[in-house]
């Protein structure tokens, strides 16, 4: 029952797509089955990104309480201070500059094409990396070649909550 209107089944795919275009845009039915389908979709995909959060938050939580890091980096004598500080400096900066574009820009200035803005966004990448490398650096004392893995899923896990903010 395809349409007349000029499309032929003669095997190319071309053909066949202008006459599956040409039978479904004369049929409602069809219509509503593929807007029902994409809905469907959509649900399918937000349920999988909603347990994929949800893990990376479980684990993140999982390795904070197995490798008791709040503990081990308070009072551990193997962790190199000066390099935690580091890294903890270049994180509250980064922060510091996603509260800026987060918050400020879009509450306060209302203002939403962050291209204006985008120089920060490099600065921002640097002092991620080096806050990244200050903390592994250290403690790798403690944990060694685990203390990349644990950084990750920390990331990961930090990543994964903000997407829960407003």
């Amino acid at each position: 029952m395809a349409a007349t209107t000029g499309a032929r089944f003669d095997g190319s795919e071309l053909n066949r797509r202008a006459a599956v275009d040409e039978y479904t845009a004369a049929d409602p039915a069809t219509e509503a089955r593929v807007a029902m389908y994409e809905r469907d979709r959509a649900k399918r995909e937000s349920a999988r990104a909603s347990v994929e959060t949800l893990a990376w938050i479980v684990a993140a939580m999982a390795v904070l309480y197995y490798f008791d890091v709040v503990n081990t980096l308070r009072t551990d004598p193997r962790v190199l201070w000066n390099w935690l500080m580091l890294g903890v400096v270049a994180f509250s900066v980064f922060g510091a500059i996603g509260a800026y574009f987060g918050i400020y820009l879009a509450y306060v200035v209302k203002k939403t094409d962050d291209m204006a803005e985008s120089s920060a966004i490099p600065v921002a990448v640097v002092f991620l990396l080096i806050g990244a490398t200050a903390m592994t650096i250290a403690v790798w004392p403690v944990w060694g070649f685990v203390t990349p893995v644990i950084g990750f899923v920390e990331f990961m896990g930090f990543v994964m909550i903000t997407s829960f903010l407003p």
